[in-house]
């Protein structure tokens, strides 16, 4: 008993002090165009929160798609808080919260030791990068995204994979860029339990994936996104180009991308 309380002190004080770097967000109110028309599309029925596109088709090309979790999180809301900017910051400063505790789990589940797996939780709630989303209330969809991607991690590690596919599917019901962590699911699965577990964690996948984007592709009535465009093959060879530095050195990817102009070297640098 004395141990486990030793070991949540500093995860207690990991959450207040993340809380108390945060504070000042509270009074931030709404902070954009798009957490306006958050907030007004959280007024619109519940059923029709499953149909229509994100903030009811208003934000146009910027909105172009289809992300009922987020609908149904603005719906939510939208009744316990009304257009009280205070609450719509608060439930962006817990979604905050949640992920740093989750970033613990998952280092604890994935082997990491217990104050390895604090030092990652401290780096997810305090690095600087956080302020361009966790204050931002039309950018709680990213922080939902987040949840559920972990929680999902958290379950396939814990040899669930059954639930960790479900968690997958709100995931990408919440942001399509969900999908991409399904191939590491089922990796995971298949590694963790073979192929009964890739089995549990890709069978629901079958069906509820082509289901989804097919109701995606009625809702917005095309390919949706920025552009209704087809994918082009240029699309891939400029994203494979510079992922490596976005992801990894996103503070310098714009000089070093200027530096190194091909595709080899980017790669390296990353």
């Amino acid at each position: 008993m004395k141990r486990r309380l030793l070991l949540l002190g500093p995860w207690v004080l990991l959450l207040a002090l993340v809380a108390f770097a945060y504070r000042w967000q509270l009074d931030l109110g709404i902070t954009d165009t798009d957490g306006l028309a958050d907030v007004a599309a959280g007024g619109r029925p519940l059923l029709h929160q499953l149909t229509m596109p994100l903030l009811d088709g208003v934000g146009g090309d910027n909105a172009n798609f289809f992300r009922p979790m987020v609908n149904l999180q603005n719906w939510m809301l939208r009744r316990l808080f009304g257009w009280n900017a205070v609450g719509w910051q608060a439930w962006d400063l817990g979604l905050h919260l949640v992920c740093v505790v989750l970033v613990g789990l998952v280092g604890r589940a994935a082997g990491l030791r217990p104050h390895p797996a604090l030092a990652a939780a401290a780096i997810a709630g305090l690095h600087p990068l956080g302020v361009d989303l966790v204050p931002a209330v039309a950018r709680n969809i990213d922080l939902l995204l987040a949840v559920f991607v972990l929680l999902a991690f958290l379950a396939v590690l814990n040899d669930r994979p059954l639930l960790a596919s479900a968690l997958a599917l709100l995931a990408l019901g919440t942001k399509e860029t969900g999908l991409a962590m399904m191939p590491l699911l089922a990796w995971l699965a298949w590694k963790r339990q073979g192929r009964p577990g890739l089995a549990r964690a890709v069978a629901p996948w079958v069906l509820a994936v082509p289901a989804f984007l097919l109701v995606r592709q009625r809702v917005l009535a095309g390919l949706g996104g920025y552009r209704d465009e087809a994918i082009h093959l240029e699309g891939f060879e400029r994203v494979g180009r510079s992922a490596a530095l976005e992801l990894l050195a996103p503070a310098l990817s714009m000089p070093l991308g200027r530096l190194f102009t091909e595709w080899p070297s980017q790669l390296a640098v990353g």
